[in-house]
């Protein structure tokens, strides 16, 4: 949780340095359970019929999935960094399947041991 709320404050603008495995995936897992939570309040509130509730979750849900755009590309830039990739290798994610399984692969990478150029490794190698 630590990782997340760090990434969601401090490191919202960071596209700079690097992040390890665990900071990039506690973003993903806790940006992934707070949208279950979103998705399974919004199917609670229309199978009861609760129209304005379901509208104002809706609502709640799209700005928190534009909020989280910013961080959630910073993490992913930051994880390619920390294997010695740089951001730009993200737009593989434009390529259908091909470059998301590409992009997964690198970020279950270890880190690039030592200093790269985007910082000293986080791990402390």
């Amino acid at each position: 949780m630590h990782y997340f709320i760090e990434a969601i404050t401090t490191k919202y603008f960071d596209f700079k340095s690097r992040a390890r495995r665990s900071e990039f995936w506690s973003v993903c897992l806790f940006s992934f359970l707070i949208s279950l939570v979103f998705m399974f309040l919004i199917l609670l509130s229309f199978r009861f019929d609760w129209a304005f509730l379901g509208g104002v979750l809706i609502g709640l849900y799209i700005i928190w999935y534009f909020f989280m755009i910013i961080p959630s590309l910073a993490v992913a830039f930051r994880r390619l960094h920390d294997a010695g990739f740089s951001g730009w290798w993200f737009l593989l994610s434009l390529i259908p399947f091909f470059g998301s399984v590409t992009l997964l692969v690198f970020y279950f990478l270890d880190s690039q041991k030592g200093i790269n150029k985007w910082g000293i490794n986080p791990k402390g190698l």
